[in-house]
């Protein structure tokens, strides 16, 4: 039972977070409602007040009001807001969170509501996955079955969220009699999804824990574990094509002879060229862009792109250039790149200064997330990215404040 109206708020801010790995339209409606129960029962005394301090979170909100400014100097293609409405998030988000005048007790609360959801996230694909097995169990060798039969939303998103979970579950008490069987989850999601950059970031997080925590693991148990989950990661390879071809499809790019283990369809189907013609396209309209400074506005390399894939006889039209950076580049210049630098700064200055090896990994995996994917240009990264960041910083500031009132 809820006991009092403050409780309400906090129930809507918990939701917030639960149904963020989840289906897109639900992270508007939760954060709407939000919005409706702080306005009916949240505590509204010193508002304005709970703004001050909090520098970093408001640079967030910077990166939201350079795409309004972009898209003013960009109004020869039509003062439109849909080019701007996806990152609105970045603005929502952080000034919401703020509002709510949230303290340390709640973030931590949220960790433990995001963890719980990525799991119910994880075991939901794999129901589903089960359940495609039966009833189209005459498609089950069909190439990339696994991957289409599992609940989801786009790969690539679905694993940085099951990796930031994975962070938060490892550095933290959360779970801890169920730690091992909460890992093992995620990395089988993350494994059949056959996400080279996401499985590559998990084993990157699995060998910082290890290497923290090397101590605990100087025992035959852990020696025959880390033994048993490189036997089972070979089973699942050699039993997926889709993931086998990718796993040596990868090591050949980096200069290893395992090509004659990439099947034909692999070959065609995990093309890791096609980012290569994405990049330098992205690369050529960034050189022909009259304005380097705040670049081609909101969504405005659209049509440069597609016209130097059509010079070039490439068969992708329509696709951004699968890089964060070289997407901030394009859409909002040096300045915009800039922005999205300083914020990953603080986010590593901060988990650096708090000897917070949790922060400084969940910054480490969005930045390599950004790589490959251009995360901000679909609400599902916003999303998370602002969610990760607003709650990074505030726990920084609260905790330093913590800190001085003890001194």
């Amino acid at each position: 039972m809820l006991k009092d109206k403050k409780q309400f708020v906090d129930f809507c801010f918990y939701l917030s977070i639960a149904i963020l790995p989840f289906t897109l339209i639900l992270t508007p409606i939760a954060l709407g409602l939000l919005v409706v129960v702080f306005l009916v029962f949240g505590e509204k005394t010193q508002f304005m007040h709970r703004f001050k301090g909090k520098t970093p979170i408001c640079i967030l909100v910077g990166l939201y009001l350079l795409h309004i400014l972009g898209l003013l100097l960009s109004i020869e293609l039509g003062f439109d807001f849909s080019r701007i409405n996806t990152q609105l998030l970045l603005l929502l988000i952080p000034l919401i969170f703020l509002s709510l005048n949230l303290k340390l007790g709640h973030i931590y609360k949220a960790k433990e509501v995001y963890i719980i959801s990525c799991i119910i996230f994880c075991v939901l694909a794999l129901i589903t996955l089960v359940y495609n097995l039966i009833i189209n169990y005459e498609h089950r060798l069909d190439y990339n079955f696994v991957q289409t039969s599992m609940y989801h939303y786009h790969y690539p998103y679905d694993v940085l969220y099951i990796n930031i979970a994975y962070v938060i579950l490892l550095f933290n008490s959360y779970f801890r009699p169920f730690k091992l069987q909460a890992s093992i989850l995620f990395f089988i999601f993350i494994f059949l999804s056959g996400t080279r950059i996401g499985l590559a970031s998990f084993v990157f997080i699995t060998a910082i824990y290890f290497f923290k925590n090397f101590k605990q693991f100087k025992n035959f148990k852990a020696v025959a574990f880390f033994i048993g989950m490189i036997i089972f990661s070979i089973i699942l390879i050699n039993n997926s094509r889709y993931v086998n071809d990718k796993f040596f499809d990868t090591l050949s790019k980096i200069g290893l002879n395992t090509e004659q283990y990439v099947s034909e369809i692999g070959e065609e189907y995990h093309k890791v060229t096609l980012r290569k013609k994405l990049w330098s396209s992205a690369k050529e309209a960034y050189n022909n862009s009259p304005n380097k400074i705040f670049g081609y506005g909101p969504e405005g390399s659209r049509e440069v792109l597609n016209n130097i894939y059509e010079k070039n006889k490439y068969s992708i039209k329509g696709m951004n250039s699968h890089n964060q950076y070289l997407t901030t580049l394009l859409n909002n210049g040096i300045v915009g790149v800039l922005i999205l630098f300083i914020i990953f700064f603080l986010g590593l200055r901060f988990g650096v200064a708090m000897k917070s090896t949790q922060i400084v990994l969940l910054t480490t995996v969005i930045i390599i997330a950004f790589t490959t994917e251009s995360m901000l240009e679909r609400q599902k990264g916003v999303a998370i990215f602002t969610v990760v960041f607003t709650l990074v910083f505030l726990e920084s500031y609260l905790t330093k404040k913590e800190l001085q009132q003890l001194k």
